[in-house]
């Protein structure tokens, strides 16, 4: 099955930011205090972050 692009919602930024899982985007979405990194919208969706309501996720952050 066909997943639509995830990140079309989220604005690019012109800086790269290192995500939890070692790689780097452009298009962060929050911050983890606990692995000290950026979650994409694909890794919020892995990790089940907002359905567990994890408190080490800030969301607010902005990134440029």
């Amino acid at each position: 099955m066909k997943r639509k692009r995830l990140r079309k919602e989220v604005p690019r930024t012109k800086n790269e930011y290192w995500c939890i899982d070692g790689n780097f985007t452009v298009h962060p979405l929050a911050y983890c205090t606990y692995y000290h990194g950026v979650l994409t919208q694909g890794l919020m969706d892995t990790h089940h972050c907002k359905e567990k309501g994890c408190h080490r996720l800030r969301e607010g952050d902005s990134f440029e």
